[in-house]
């Protein structure tokens, strides 16, 4: 079961609502073939909101980062599967912290 306490805070409505109206106004600032940062993506592979696709484009775009599917996870993979989620960016930040 998700856990979904984001959804008891205040507002979190009012939040909600601002991303739906806004999100379409969203834009990365430059392209991502040109991030000089290790990057890791972890991906929920029932996402209906960004479709896996979209990771993997971001993926191919995005040199040498790191791409993880969680296939039991929806959007929200750090809180509908928080152990593997975890597990999955410690590793990244133990494999990179010697970069």
């Amino acid at each position: 079961e998700a856990n979904m306490h984001g959804t008891r805070l205040a507002d979190w409505d009012l939040a909600l609502l601002g991303i739906t109206r806004d999100g379409s106004d969203n834009g990365l600032p430059a392209p991502l073939d040109t991030a000089a940062t290790p990057t890791q993506l972890i991906w929920g592979a029932q996402d209906t909101w960004i479709r896996l696709r979209v990771g993997q484009r971001w993926h191919e775009q995005l040199e040498g980062a790191a791409f993880a599917i969680i296939d039991d996870a929806g959007h929200l993979p750090m809180m509908e599967t928080p152990d593997q989620f975890n597990q999955i960016l410690l590793m990244f930040l133990v494999t990179n912290s010697e970069q």
